[in-house]
């Protein structure tokens, strides 16, 4: 999913350009962002993996009340984090070149709200497209990584130089 993902949202980065790129764009932004992609996105998987194994594995002890709130909360960092790592892969900007998963992390940590909104309407596009898969693949996915990758451009953006200056407002 994380190389798909980079994908589309290097399609997406050229059609901020220009407003109808052209499909090739896609299979190109798939073998250019892939190997890395992977790189990225695999740490996210593994934790996330992880993170659900020791929840069912605790739930029935007594650590399981305990750990399972920070289990759940690491998973979904990890889930957030991959996400806008796939995003700031494509956005490909100097301030992220080389250490995407870190700025990925701290970018979250800035606007949490709006990774757990990302992750919110790809968990929704998810459940459309499984309930009604024709209307769902019809119009759901293209609307939703639209909005996931304007929201992880923000956030992207909210870590380069230029904004370490400027604390973030208070809508997060």
């Amino acid at each position: 999913m994380g190389p798909s993902l980079a994908a589309v949202f290097g399609y997406l980065r050229g059609a901020d350009d220009d407003e109808r790129a052209p499909a090739a764009e896609l299979p190109r932004a798939y073998r250019r962002l892939c190997g890395r992609a992977l790189l990225l996105w695999t740490p996210c998987v593994l934790l996330i993996a992880m993170a659900v194994a020791d929840v069912a594995f605790l739930r029935d002890s007594a650590w399981g009340l305990a750990l399972a709130p920070l289990l759940v909360v690491a998973a979904l960092v990890a889930g957030a984090s991959g996400v806008l790592a796939m995003a700031a892969l494509a956005y490909d900007t100097p301030h992220t070149r080389g250490r995407t998963l870190l700025a990925a992390g701290y970018a979250l940590l800035r606007r949490p709200r709006l990774g757990l909104m990302n992750l919110g309407l790809l968990a929704v596009a998810a459940v459309i497209v499984n309930q009604a898969p024709l209307l769902g693949l019809a119009v759901v996915p293209g609307c939703v990584l639209s909005v996931v990758w304007h929201n992880a451009r923000a956030m992207v953006d909210s870590t380069g130089p230029a904004a370490a200056a400027t604390p973030p407002g208070p809508a997060g």
